[in-house]
């Protein structure tokens, strides 16, 4: 949608932004100001691109290089909180972490996620901003759901895992609220 909450139509963004080869996952969220942020998990690292709200694109940039450490990427996923992209990227080892993009384009070194969300490796990773909070979920590879929360604040609530779920989930989906 543009800033004049209009739909503009499907059109092929690695025209703008460059073809990732072995691409695997894809996320999307939209910070403050109209900027929209991509990001594809491709050949094991994650990326980011902006459409910014002129229309202009970045280029592609490796996210990866901000989480030393995380070793192959599985997952990534963001969520938009005011002028800030938040990130979550998981791993082939269960060293899931958790990193920040500031309006100035900069990335806060990605802490480690072990005492939030466990050092299981995920299936499958989703967040959103809810209230202006940061939410995370991961599916492990065992089919459990573990939730977590990071507050405006920056503190994290003790992580939780989602009970009562009819079979063995392979995907996790979180969608965020105004406000």
């Amino acid at each position: 949608m543009d800033a004049d909450e209009t739909w503009s139509k499907w059109a092929d963004a690695s025209a703008k932004l460059g073809t990732l080869a072995d691409a695997t996952q894809l996320t999307t969220s939209q910070t403050s100001g109209g900027n929209t942020n991509v990001g594809i998990v491709a050949g094991g690292k994650a990326y980011h691109g902006q459409r910014h709200s002129d229309g202009t694109w970045s280029a592609w940039g490796n996210v990866t290089q901000f989480a030393p450490g995380i070793g192959t990427v599985n997952g990534m996923a963001f969520a938009g909180i005011g002028e800030e992209l938040q990130v979550i990227l998981t791993s082939t080892t269960g060293l899931n972490k958790h990193g920040i993009r500031d309006s100035e384009g900069h990335w806060s070194n990605f802490g480690d996620l072990s005492s939030k969300l466990g050092k299981d490796i995920a299936t499958s990773v989703d967040a959103a901003a809810v209230a202006g909070e940061f939410q995370a979920a991961i599916v492990t590879t065992d089919g459990k759901i573990k939730h977590t929360l990071r507050h405006a604040n920056g503190k994290w609530d003790a992580p939780e895992q989602v009970g009562n779920i009819p079979g063995t989930p392979a995907t996790v989906a979180l969608t965020g609220s105004a406000g």
